[in-house]
């Protein structure tokens, strides 16, 4: 199926075009004895998203489904990049200086002292999983110079960029079987 062959079409430039604009999801309704509708499966080392479609479809045409899947919009910017062009994009977003420089910090908790008595403990106040914005821990040291800051790791720009790299290796696919049933479904939306 060409992907966007159910898509309507729109005038752009005087030109006829589908509209690729157009988003949708697909809407899993889990019920008992049904098999879901997609399983997780991991990028091993660095595929291009048509590389994934072929090994789990047999057909790089179904990129369509990966991208529903996941929520894909712009496959260049939402793909699993390899290291070398995570590394390019830093350099490009922080310059080739900054790119070691502390992107944030990361703790277990933080805990404000007086002369012996513990008064708070601010364990996962300030970000989910306990990630501390760099302008947050310098207000907090020159606030509190008795706060005891516990695990504190600094996390560079380039450690940041590659972690959330790795977010993206992990992603849903449609059980192949399920194709031609979603194949319908976008028939009927457009």
């Amino acid at each position: 199926m060409d992907e966007y062959q159910y898509f309507p079409n729109i005038i752009y430039d005087n030109e006829l075009i589908k509209d690729i604009s157009r988003r949708f999801s697909i809407k899993y309704i889990e019920k008992p004895g049904h098999k879901p509708y997609f399983y997780k499966y991991e990028i091993k080392d660095w595929k291009s998203i048509e590389n994934v479609a072929y090994d789990i479809y047999g057909s790089c045409d179904y990129i369509w489904a990966i991208m529903v899947a996941n929520n894909i919009v712009d496959p260049i910017n939402d793909w699993l990049k390899p290291n070398d062009e995570i590394m390019e994009f830093a350099i490009r977003k922080y310059g080739r200086t900054k790119i070691n420089s502390t992107h944030h910090y990361e703790c277990n908790g933080i805990k404000f002292i007086t002369r012996q008595k513990t008064i708070t403990d601010a364990r996962g106040t300030y970000l989910s999983g306990n990630v501390i914005p760099t302008d947050v821990y310098e207000a907090i040291i020159a606030a509190f110079p008795f706060a005891i800051i516990t695990d504190i790791k600094v996390i560079s720009n380039i450690e940041y960029e590659q972690a959330e790299n790795e977010k993206k290796r992990i992603i849903n696919v449609s059980y192949p079987e399920l194709i031609p049933m979603i194949q319908n479904e976008i028939k009927k939306l457009f």
